[in-house]
């Protein structure tokens, strides 16, 4: 088969799959990120992080690949949503050749050229059709739907990219060890492969915390085709030092503080699980990924997924589990592939799913780079099977195997995405499925309220009220009720949501804002000055914010106070025309002449005209 063609047949299944994704809109994170960012004049407002590459470091430095990504497509498209999804697109199916590209010199450890001494008196069995085998492993992963959301949700490029490094070193590192081992005097080539398999390795670590495992992963696929015995595996420490010192990264990172995630985590404690909870949920969460990744049915982003509290809760999957990992060992020395594949999925799932608690328990995406251990494992059994039927027939068989797993995968991916075409048919989806979860109800009032359609939007918030949400939630529900009154022109009602809101979060600086705009057109300069300077707290550099309140203090007759205010803005960015407008009519006020020419000056040459007195 010429090299092309794996590559043709796997790009074509992926464009077929996603193509009508890329002009899909923004979606949940994304707009919080790149839409709603977009309006706060904050240098450190979320998307104005992109602009410079020491903002995304101080931003979170952990993720620095991931969010320069993006910078990039910002730069180049802005908000126009098609450069994301194109590179999402292009990052799946690189990962897609990649997985071939392993399963490929798995193939030969077995079967082929570079067959290691434990799996050589089997090599006989695999030779001739083995290159069937790591087509069929791409194909699956690059067309199954339980990819929709890493790919389809331009928020999760992370687990994209982190999942291309990691895999990219993994290949490598076993392309370095397979030309050392063959002693064709390529040991220049094989020692050049290393660095870089170290060298993306570290990139790794920049793009996800996930990544931590990677130096793991090397050690078991060393053990598994390079290596072959813990005996063996022990006398090529050298070559794995590298890893070690790359493992380091992520913790050095968290305890330099640069571990966003880790920080995001400890101020929403009241929403996570304690690590024991968390621990017991995951052992049928993991049962739930399996079955995805056998029955991709029933797919949701936003799961309501019961909470175990106890061992006997979770006893049946706890038990299944176990099993599945003992056939990972057991299978070692009778099917070195699946016994991989086992051992590499726990492995991959290891941080999302183990004792470290996260917000939300489950998320579809990080199946991403787990289902390759899952495709390396079920592409070899269905191969031996095919093998086993009869060596004339296994061709044949194995295409009419691949066919019947990759056209049901792939038709499943595709009307798994249109779900993902907008807001709405995305968020009904969700509390269709999740009828008893909030965060839906919410989303889909914000989409009906855009519409002005207040109605619609305020039975939407009722209902997510009615579901009993949690401290967060709720306030956020009583907040967009607020929104519901205010531009229906209920003030009052708004106030009481808006008070409502501050009252369960405190610290919900949307909610004292909307209080603090309401307080101003009232004439209320006093209040409209404290909800201002609350909403400030939140958010400490955020320009908008601080000419509100300037504005308050102003019209309040709190010279002193606004002067200080506009100076403040002025040390965030000294060419605001805004500042320099209002400080001239408050020294002007103030009779201080000099600064006020100075500062006249400056918003003339800004044309200060267009700002109101």
């Amino acid at each position: 088969m010429p090299r092309i063609t794996p590559i043709v047949v796997i790009f074509t299944v992926s464009f077929i799959c996603y193509q009508h994704t890329f002009n899909y809109p923004f979606h949940y994170d994304d707009i919080a990120f790149f839409v709603d960012g977009a309006l706060f004049e904050d240098e450190k407002a979320p998307v104005r992080i992109l602009n410079k590459a020491g903002s995304i470091w101080s931003f979170n430095a952990a993720r620095f690949v991931t969010f320069f990504s993006l910078a990039v497509n910002y730069r180049l498209g802005s908000l126009n949503t098609f450069g994301y999804h194109l590179t999402n697109f292009l990052v799946h199916t690189l990962n897609a050749l990649l997985v071939y590209w392993l399963a490929s010199m798995i193939a030969k450890t077995i079967g082929g050229s570079y067959a290691i001494p434990i799996e050589a008196k089997h090599s006989r069995r695999y030779t001739g059709f083995i290159f069937l085998y790591p087509l069929m492993a791409a194909l699956v992963f690059v067309a199954h739907p339980i990819q929709t959301q890493a790919v389809t949700y331009i928020w999760q490029r992370s687990t994209l990219l982190v999942a291309f490094f990691y895999l990219l070193s993994m290949t490598l590192y076993m392309k370095s060890a397979l030309l050392e081992k063959s002693s064709s005097g390529k040991l220049t080539l094989s020692n050049t492969l290393l660095a870089g398999s170290a060298l993306f390795a570290a990139i790794a670590m920049f793009t996800k915390q996930t990544a931590v495992t990677l130096p793991f992963a090397i050690v078991l696929i060393d053990l598994c085709f390079i290596s072959g015995t813990w005996k063996a595996l022990k006398k090529r420490a050298t070559r794995l030092a590298p890893f070690a010192l790359v493992l380091l990264i992520i913790p050095a990172l968290t305890a330099l503080g640069l571990n966003r995630e880790i920080k995001d985590i400890g101020t929403r404690g009241d929403n996570v699980l304690s690590a024991w909870e968390y621990l017991l949920t995951q052992s049928s969460v993991i049962v739930t990924y399996l079955r995805l990744l056998l029955f991709p049915t029933g797919q949701n982003l936003d799961y309501d997924y019961p909470v175990a509290h106890s061992i006997f809760d979770v006893w049946a999957p706890f038990l299944f589990i176990l099993f599945i990992l003992s056939l990972g060992v057991w299978m070692f020395r009778r099917a070195r592939v699946v016994s991989f594949g086992i051992l590499f999925f726990f492995l991959a799932l290891s941080v999302e799913s183990s004792i470290f608690p996260l917000e939300d328990v489950i998320f579809e995406h990080r199946l991403y780079l787990p289902s390759v251990g899952f495709v390396l494992a079920a592409g070899w059994v269905l191969f031996d099977f095919a093998r086993r039927r009869s060596d004339r027939s296994v061709p044949g068989m194995f295409v009419a195997l691949c066919l019947v797993c990759v056209i049901p995968l792939s038709i499943a991916t595709i009307n798994r995405n249109n779900v993902w075409k907008d807001h709405e048919t995305l968020w009904r989806d969700i509390v269709a499925k999740s009828p008893r979860k909030p965060r839906g109800y919410i989303i889909l009032a914000k989409a009906a309220l855009d519409k002005g359609d207040f109605d619609k939007a305020k039975n939407f918030l009722l209902r997510a009220l009615d579901v009993n949400p949690r401290p967060a939630m709720a306030s956020v529900a009583h907040y967009n009720l607020g929104l519901v009154y205010d531009k229906n022109g209920d003030h009052e009602a708004a106030i009481e949501e808006y008070n409502k809101a501050v009252e369960i979060s405190p610290g919900l600086g949307a909610a004292h804002y909307s209080l603090g705009k309401i307080y101003f057109a009232k004439g209320m300069y006093k209040k409209s000055a404290r909800q201002y300077l609350a909403a400030i707290n939140s958010r400490p550099r955020s320009i908008m914010l601080r000419l509100a309140l300037g504005r308050a203090l102003r019209l309040g007759k709190f010279y002193d106070d606004a002067v200080i205010v506009y100076q403040s803005v002025l040390k965030i960015n000294p060419d605001n025309i805004e500042a320099h407008h209002n400080l001239w009519l408050l020294y002007s006020a103030m009779e201080n002449k000099k600064k006020a020419e100075f500062h006249r000056e400056k918003a003339m040459e800004g044309g200060y005209s267009v700002f109101a007195n």
